[in-house]
């Protein structure tokens, strides 16, 4: 998939649009095709230094459709949903979260 990455910390500048791994939904999670992303201020704190490990897909709001769940039922659960506001754990500035 292609993302928004950052491979140092710093100024916006630094984010690349980039090929990214496809992320693996959890249990309790479901696959998003983002049809929309938002830049949020968390992800000017994690680009100015947070620990996290670079390179890093940034963004944590995200809306689109769902393309598959983790495993275990959850209330997002059904395959082509759409509309839904997605607070995900991190990497939704990327075609999947």
């Amino acid at each position: 998939m292609r993302a928004m990455v950052f491979e140092s910390y710093g100024e916006p500048e630094i984010m690349r649009l980039r090929d990214a791994p496809v992320p693996e939904p959890q249990d309790s999670e479901v696959l998003i095709r983002v049809g929309y992303a938002g830049v949020n201020p968390s992800d000017s704190k994690a680009r100015a230094g947070y620990n996290f490990t670079l390179p890093f897909v940034t963004g944590v709001d995200a809306a689109g459709v769902v393309e598959r769940n983790g495993g275990e039922r959850n209330r997002i659960q059904t395959r082509g949903s759409r509309d839904h506001l997605v607070r995900t754990r991190r990497e939704d500035l990327g075609q999947l979260c």
